[in-house]
């Protein structure tokens, strides 16, 4: 039995058996990428022989960001039996050698982690300069190329921001965390920013507010107001999310000049995440400052062509490299429906989280969670709906003396852009009906909510077009 151990759970179980082969030759191979919360099982079995001839067994435990190898061999050989010792297998006729490679075992042990806990991971592993205008974030000292972190603390966000583009003015690799009601008091140092071209990264962190507070300023509502700037902005949904969004963002705004907001909606929930390590860091974002900046935008609408292209090379470049897959949209299933669900942030990882039980119960649905919020997906959106006959669009924003949500807008707009032929977006002869939902800040989407969601759309025209979760009885479903 060979056996490697050097992690914090064990990392590799080898066990192999050879009985009573004349002539067979076995080659498994089994490669577990870098991973934060999952695990990888690889069976490989062998008998096409008067005997069993080899079994072999690989389990790779979650694990941080480590490159395991496996490669087991069976020479032809006449022996009946291989004494197993350590590495060593002894044989009067043949050789059986097994070579293990464990690369990063000294990684840090995954932990249970809120938002807050994994923002301070992600920059502490990237960043050479962090700006924080929150409580509860406590970033590490030295990054994860041994360089130290310098934090800065403050109130003055307008301030903050500026303190941001010097810094990035100067090579430094600059994050700012903040609530995103307080980033909305910055708009015109944010603007500022932009035009420089600087790609920086700001976390805006969304609270639900206590009763009493606003719906303008409560959940992602102040965040989605900066969406008018030219900056990119990613919705996370959960802690390890967040850390991989928040990799994509900072590789996007490196690539094209365009910084980018991660929009994080504080909750009470923990994910067992760790902070990224060095080799992910350096083959991701290619060393410990920023390359070369492009050059500043003539425009806004300059960022508008360079963003898109970063940010879906940045996204293919982490599924490479970690086999996490992320997209500017995530659907379930791939399969077309007649029903469909689409929500921003939480919303849409509920809406996710709970298709399986519709489907279950024989409703033809699909849900789609948006990512990406600028750029704004709207082709993709029409693609992965239009053969829908309704849809509910599902968000955490209210705006009464609006004809609907920020997102039902955007996507209304988007089929409208369909109908009409416009480049880049595929031909429709139709526009399914939409329905837009609220989810009021402080509540979270509870089984019985999806039933009436799913049932709402079944109604045809007796539905209602527009309603309310955890509001008032006139505006629930």
């Amino acid at each position: 039995m060979a056996t490697a151990s050097a992690s914090t759970a064990t990392a590799l179980s080898v066990v192999a058996i050879a009985v009573s082969t004349t002539a067979r030759a076995l080659t498994v191979e089994a490669t577990a990428v870098t991973t934060t919360e999952r695990a990888l099982t690889l069976e490989a079995t062998a008998v096409p022989s008067t005997a069993k001839a080899l079994a072999v067994t690989a389990t790779a435990v979650p694990t941080t960001a480590r490159a395991l190898a496996v490669t087991v061999t069976a020479f032809t050989t006449q022996a009946t039996a291989f004494p197993v010792a350590g590495n060593a297998f002894p044989t009067t006729a043949g050789a059986f050698p097994v070579t293990v490679a464990l690369m990063e075992l000294d990684s840090v042990a995954m932990k249970p982690t809120d938002i807050a806990g994994g923002i301070a991971l992600l920059e502490g592993a990237t960043s050479q300069r962090v700006l924080v205008a929150v409580e509860g974030l406590e970033v590490a000292g030295q990054n994860a190329f041994g360089e130290p972190v310098a934090v800065e603390r403050g109130t003055d966000v307008p301030a903050l921001v500026k303190r941001c583009a010097e810094a990035a003015g100067n090579g430094e690799r600059v994050a700012l965390v903040a609530r995103a009601v307080d980033l909305a008091a910055a708009r015109g140092e944010l603007a500022r920013l932009a035009v420089r071209g600087r790609g920086v990264v700001v976390h805006a962190i969304a609270e639900s507010g206590l009763a009493g507070v606003p719906a303008c300023e409560a959940g992602i509502a102040p965040a989605l107001t900066l969406g008018d700037l030219p900056w990119g902005m990613l919705i996370s949904a959960g802690v390890g999310d967040a850390i991989d969004l928040g990799l994509v963002a900072r590789r996007a705004a490196e690539d094209s000049g365009c910084p980018f907001f991660v929009v994080h909606e504080r909750g009470h929930h923990a994910e067992s995440v760790a902070a990224p390590s060095r080799e992910l860091v350096e083959s991701f974002l290619g060393g410990p400052r920023p390359s070369a900046q492009p050059p500043p935008a003539t425009s806004d609408r300059a960022f508008a062509e360079r963003a898109p292209f970063a940010l879906a090379s940045a996204m293919r470049e982490l599924d490479a490299l970690t086999a996490r897959h992320h997209d500017v949209i995530q659907r379930a299933p791939s399969t077309d429906a007649a029903l469909a669900m689409v929500g921003l942030g939480a919303p849409g990882a509920a809406l996710l989280a709970g298709v399986d039980r519709q489907r279950a119960a024989g409703h033809e649905v699909v849900a789609v969670r948006v990512v990406a919020w600028r750029p704004f997906p709207g082709a993709r959106l029409v693609k992965a709906l239009h053969r829908a006959l309704a849809i509910t669009v599902l968000e955490g924003v209210d705006r009464p003396l609006a004809a609907n949500g920020p997102l039902a807008v955007q996507l209304k707009a988007a089929f409208a852009d369909a109908l009409t032929w416009a480049p880049d977006y595929p031909g429709i002869g139709r526009i399914p009906r939409i329905v837009s939902g609220v989810v009021t800040p402080r509540r979270e989407l509870e089984p019985g909510d999806l039933d009436a969601i799913v049932h709402n759309l079944l109604a045809d025209e007796r539905g209602k077009r527009t309603f309310v979760v955890g509001m008032e009885p006139a505006t629930l479903l």
